[in-house]
């Protein structure tokens, strides 16, 4: 995948500058980033598939908000054919009555309406439009419409003008809680027109995802949107557009519909994917940096918690949930919606949900609840400096059998500390790929090579503290990664530095009351935190002595004289220190400060 130049990365930059007037988020105070949940249809409640002790099999809104408060918003697609089942007759009573009850529940709203495979019936009956048929077949998507056929685009276009018209007639509260509508042009919200190859007889009408005539398609309806959802409208309806992160799309968007919101694809589906760091990078000037004084950004990015087609959910579910939950965050993702099926409704994953809803959308830390530093080891295959290839192997991304024998290597190395490469096969090719591996990886390409973190970063982290990996029982989720001391090669002590702009002032000088929580694994160690407090750049806070349970546990501790100056070893605020010489090393999950 190409990244954004340094050039491009200016321009971007600049544009944040000159444009943050007329920014969409700037002049929007609605509170909506954090869960939401992607729920499909006009229906007047949430139905239940699962058997999770303590669940319902059907809800109101009303009930299920009350049941899951942390759920922000309903990402609602809706059928094309539901709609609009006769030409230029649209069925408003459903569609009206969906968006009142869940707004009345207090939910935001993400509206779309899937086309192509959505399409009614009648523009192939009574219009001529002609049927695509291909190799995939799915449900609700039997065959496409020929999408070069001019009907189609004049139908299309009618319908998405009536629905727009027809938000600006809704009852007040529900016209404000609408914040999205996210495009759609092919396959549901995806980019592509059609899922799988042409069948004979359709192959005329077949094309692919990077077709030039089905680019300048999407990018003529995201045109004809950006004029509808103004955003001088008051409030405004936010557009989210799926494309991609290369130079030349991204030039397009600034261009033409700047400000727009994205979809950062598979960000939201899996934790530790192929080329995470470069698409951050390449994302971070638009989603990371705010308007000084604010926590306003440019634009904002929403992604799905889809776990249908990843078989590694169902071998650690409650880890899985969470560490995505963590990889999301740290990459900047604002709204993370979950489908209303094992994900949702199992409880182990509750933890998951309301961490991120705790955290998501926080772009400056001033504002931000607190900040927190997971610890993790990123084994990437792509680190030739770490991992060289007179050792490891010069396999690359491209070269796939030599790439899949540097993964295994380097998992070798670090099979002591629980590190394991189950399914190379998985770690190769795109995140779609990754998603789809059939056993647990610890090595991928282009990943994030330390900590998920949002606002304390750890010093100098392989220097001080040696990597673990699924440490303890997979049902709790803090242990897929970790970090601990390794005392027979003098790292006996952790440092991390808080955020300076996370308190009103620097330093924090005791005027904030904070919790400091570090999760651990109870296995015998002993260590003591320690931090930069008023009157004692050096004050222990607490001292621990382990139990040997072997289950990850969480202490919390009340500070009222955070200094928080930088005036602990290497310029940090807070450290974690072993106390034994001897025996076992204590393992850390997170070091997380909580603003009182």
């Amino acid at each position: 995948m190409r990244t954004l130049s340094a050039g491009l990365i200016f321009v971007f930059l600049q544009a944040a500058t000159i444009n943050f007037a007329n920014a969409q988020t700037i002049k929007d105070p609605r509170n909506f980033n954090g869960v939401w949940l992607y729920k499909v249809g006009m229906s007047r409640g949430i139905k239940n598939t699962t058997n999770f002790p303590g669940t319902q099999k059907d809800y109101t809104y009303t009930e299920f908000k009350k049941a899951y408060p942390f759920i922000q918003g309903i990402l609602n697609p809706i059928m094309w054919r539901k709609l609009e089942p006769r030409p230029g007759k649209f069925n408003w009573n459903d569609f009206d009555a969906s968006l009142n009850i869940m707004a009345n529940a207090g939910f935001y709203i993400n509206l779309m309406i899937w086309v192509g495979p959505s399409s009614p019936e009648w523009l192939y009956t009574d219009m001529g439009v002609e049927k695509v048929f291909t190799d995939r077949k799915k449900e609700n998507m039997p065959f496409y419409p020929n999408y070069k056929n001019p009907v189609y685009k004049e139908r299309w276009y009618k319908m998405i003008d009536a629905v727009a018209a027809h938000i600006e007639t809704l009852p007040k509260k529900t016209r404000n809680n609408i914040i999205i509508y996210q495009s759609a042009e092919g396959t549901t919200g995806d980019e592509g027109p059609f899922k799988g190859a042409s069948l004979e007889g359709s192959t005329q009408y077949y094309f692919t995802t990077d077709d030039a005539w089905w680019v300048n398609f999407k990018r003529d309806e995201w045109k004809h949107l950006y004029d509808i959802y103004t955003i001088e409208k008051n409030p405004p309806v936010h557009l989210i557009f799926n494309g991609t992160e290369s130079d030349e799309e991204l030039k397009w968007i600034k261009a033409n519909t700047p400000n727009i919101w994205k979809k950062a694809n598979n960000i939201g589906h899996v934790y530790q994917a192929n080329a995470d760091a470069p698409k951050k990078v390449t994302l971070d000037p638009l989603i990371n940096v705010t308007v000084p004084g604010t926590n306003k950004t440019k634009i904002r990015v929403r992604d799905e918690f889809d776990v249908h087609q990843a078989p590694t959910y169902a071998i650690i579910p409650t880890q899985y949930a969470y560490w995505t939950a963590l990889h999301s965050l740290h990459f900047g993702l604002d709204m993370w919606a979950t489908h209303n099926n094992e994900e949702l409704f199992d409880p182990a994953n509750r933890t998951a949900f309301e961490f991120f809803q705790k955290y998501g959308g926080y772009k400056n830390p001033a504002f931000a609840l607190g900040a927190f530093c997971a610890l993790r080891d990123g084994l990437d295959a792509n680190d030739f400096k770490r991992f060289p290839a007179e050792k490891f192997g010069a396999g690359t991304l491209e070269n796939k059998k030599e790439g899949m024998q540097r993964t295994v290597n380097i998992a070798k190395a670090f099979a002591k500390q629980g590190a394991k490469q189950g399914d190379p096969r998985g770690s190769m090719g795109g995140q779609t790929n990754n998603h789809h591996a059939k056993a647990i990886n610890d090595v991928n390409w282009n990943i994030f090579r330390s900590n998920y973190q949002r606002y304390i970063t750890q010093y100098n982290p392989n220097e001080t503290s040696i990597g673990y990996w699924s440490v303890g029982n997979i049902k709790q989720p803090e242990g897929r990664f970790a970090r601990g001391f390794d005392h027979t090669s003098g790292k006996d002590a952790m440092y991390f530095n808080v955020d300076d702009k996370l308190f009103k002032n620097f330093p924090n000088n005791g005027a904030k009351k904070v919790k400091i929580r570090i999760s651990y694994f109870d296995n015998g160690g002993k260590w003591k935190l320690v931090y930069d407090a008023v009157n004692n750049k050096n004050k222990t806070a607490y001292e621990q002595t382990n139990t040997n349970t072997g289950k990850w546990k969480d202490i919390t501790i009340p500070v009222t004289d955070a200094y928080f100056g930088n005036r602990l070893e290497h310029g940090t605020d807070i450290a974690l220190i072993n106390s034994i010489t001897n025996g076992k090393d204590a393992i850390f999950h997170m070091v997380e400060v909580i603003k009182e």
